[in-house]
């Protein structure tokens, strides 16, 4: 049903905004690991 569609999406899109500040954040740290 709709109600449950729309938890299903919000879920991915937090899920996939979670990760993408993840992998920034580690290509942030090892960036700076590697230049120094």
């Amino acid at each position: 049903d709709s109600e449950e569609a729309q938890r299903h999406i919000s879920m991915l899109l937090f899920v996939a905004l979670a990760s993408g500040l993840g992998m920034l954040f580690l290509m942030k740290f090892f960036g700076a690991q590697i230049l120094s």
